[in-house]
């Protein structure tokens, strides 16, 4: 791997186990490497995301991009596993995150664990991204190691307003300071619970940038998650925020614009430098095939029910990556019936989170609280 200078600027980004918040930055990475000839970047990812990742950097580069560009894109997995549940791989993403910083920090070789590729040693990384829902252990790690002199920069995917309701001051409606009484260690679970996804005290909140609503408005339905990891979760992406050095926001200002602003202002009193990305789609989103996945299936069968039933008549189901019902025969039902009328729909893989055992939780809470 060859770059113009005698001193590339390195990039690491390490992300959590969910593939919305690694496309993203793989439009991004694309971008820089195909711009910059003095850009390396080292993506530790989850091990059954590599071939997505490699997949969307190579869609969006092209055919017949140089094989020096791409050799300045470095993907790897840090730890080996089958498993696609985001909440149980934070534990080896934790535990693997440390020595293989370690070694890029050291200019060392790097192998991905799972195909055994030997990235050859570059220098140290100038700047390190991390997910916001899981990088308060690896902020640790990388404090432990380089201190303050790498600069952390938290990746931040999703709505700005649904972050600033979860992790924003109480004047945006936010649920405010995860030191107060009503979310620290000690507070009982179900109450949490309740006060984040039931919206069980029924007040109006006044989200910048979006319409007033109850508070139970923007998640009616029961939640898959217990108090104890929705705790943890919310509490170190909090204490993240607080301790990183940067916030890059992967929405628009074309979508967001006020709830930008109220959130850039909030990251300003806590004196932290803030970018503002989005929307990072392929260049040709929309236009062109981004790539074989699934493609042609979906192409063929949107364009013979746009001939069957006319436009607007096929139903999306879809609830992102973790948030499908507690009850999975519900959305049997709805396919039944959808199938009984003949009424055309396209619904992704349902994704099944499986029961946390006593010995996770207790990992996530020491990460979150200690």
């Amino acid at each position: 791997m060859s770059t113009s200078g005698s001193n590339p600027a390195h990039l690491l980004f390490s992300a959590d186990a969910a593939w919305g918040h690694v496309r993203g930055f793989c439009i991004l990475a694309a971008r820089l490497v195909n711009e910059n000839e003095n850009i390396v970047i080292t993506m530790f990812i989850a091990p059954k995301l590599l071939e997505k990742a490699h997949s969307e950097i190579s869609t969006e580069l092209g055919d017949g991009v140089r094989e020096d560009i791409l050799a300045r894109i470095r993907i790897l997995a840090t730890f080996r596993s089958t498993s696609d549940n985001i909440v149980t791989l934070k534990i080896p993403a934790t535990e693997s995150y440390g020595p293989a910083y370690q070694n890029l920090v050291e200019a060392k070789s790097v192998t991905c664990a799972i195909k055994g590729t030997v990235f050859e040693a570059v220098t140290a990384p100038r700047v390190v991204l991390l997910d916001k829902w899981m990088g308060l252990p690896q902020l640790r790690a990388t404090r432990a190691i380089t201190g303050h002199s790498v600069p952390i920069v938290v990746w931040s995917t999703g709505n700005v307003s649904y972050t600033l309701r979860l992790l924003g001051p109480e004047h945006f409606s936010g649920l405010g300071d995860f030191s107060a009484a009503s979310i620290r260690a000690d507070s009982e679970d179900e109450e949490i619970s309740r006060k984040i996804f039931s919206g069980a005290e029924e007040t109006v909140i006044k989200i910048p940038g979006c319409p007033p609503l109850y508070d139970y408005e923007l998640l009616p339905q029961e939640q898959r998650f217990g108090g104890a990891l929705v705790k943890s979760s919310l509490r170190g992406a909090y204490t993240l925020m607080q301790e990183c050095d940067g916030i890059i926001l992967t929405t628009a200002y074309a979508i967001e614009d006020r709830s930008i602003h109220a959130a850039k202002s909030w990251f300003a009193d806590w004196k932290k430098a803030t970018y503002v990305l989005g929307p990072l789609l392929p260049l040709g989103y929309g236009a062109v095939p981004q790539s074989f996945r699934g493609n042609v299936d979906i192409a063929t069968f949107l364009d013979r029910m746009l001939l069957e039933h006319g436009a607007h008549s096929v139903l999306f189901i879809s609830f992102g990556t973790v948030f499908w019902p507690t009850v999975p025969e519900y959305i049997d039902e709805l396919i039944e019936a959808a199938i009984e009328k003949k009424f055309p729909f396209v619904k992704p893989q349902f994704y099944r989170l499986i029961t946390f055992q006593t010995g996770l939780l207790g990992f996530l809470l020491c990460v979150a609280f200690r």
